[in-house]
């Protein structure tokens, strides 16, 4: 992170650029070095891609795909105020064919069924909170991951363990302090509610 309330694109067209954090009791960026070490296991599969970006926040997780070549991300967040932020962001890096920011309930948005399926899905849930616990059946139901997609998942060290998900295969798994981000690739097999 570089400064108070920013962070910093670390990689690609955009690197070094500076993205403002909303100041929103919930948004808890993701750190440099875990982004840098979740971009090194996704080297091969950025370019081109398409990112689905669950609880925003920041909206890093997004801009840093772009940034290395995602074709196009699609960012969810509850908080209008994190929805506003990223939509001045898109704009100002001229990126808006590339981005789109929409306000809505990630569970309800899962819930409906996917107008298109995502190479690569982030989702950075609350920390206190048992969302990863229904993430994946959600987003395998509702066919919002390609098979062969990744799904990247950033929770707090006491969390639910994510071993043994139906549909999807833990493939990389790092903890940094109290924070543990797990890379899984889906196998295609969509789950049903």
């Amino acid at each position: 992170m570089t400064g108070s309330g920013q962070l910093r694109v670390i990689g690609g067209r955009f690197r070094g650029r500076k993205v403002p954090v909303p100041t929103v009791e919930e948004v808890r960026p993701v750190p440099d070095r875990l982004r840098e070490t979740l971009f090194n296991w996704l080297r091969a599969h950025v370019v081109g891609s398409r990112c689905l970006d669950l609880y925003a926040g920041s909206g890093i997780l997004g801009l840093e795909s772009i940034s290395r070549g995602a074709a196009e991300v699609l960012w969810i967040d509850r908080n209008t105020q994190v929805i506003q932020a990223l939509r001045r962001q898109v704009s100002l890096w001229g990126i808006d064919e590339q981005g789109m920011a929409v306000c809505h309930d990630v569970q309800l948005f899962l819930r409906q069924p996917a107008s298109q399926a995502y190479d690569i899905v982030f989702a950075d849930p609350p920390f206190l909170s048992n969302h990863i616990s229904w993430i994946p059946q959600l987003v395998s139901a509702g066919r919002w991951i390609k098979p062969s997609g990744y799904l990247f998942i950033k929770t707090g060290s006491g969390s639910i363990p994510l071993a043994s998900v139906p549909g999807f295969r833990v493939w990389r798994e790092v903890k940094m302090g109290q924070t543990v981000g797990i890379l899984m690739v889906y196998d295609g097999a969509i789950q049903s509610d």
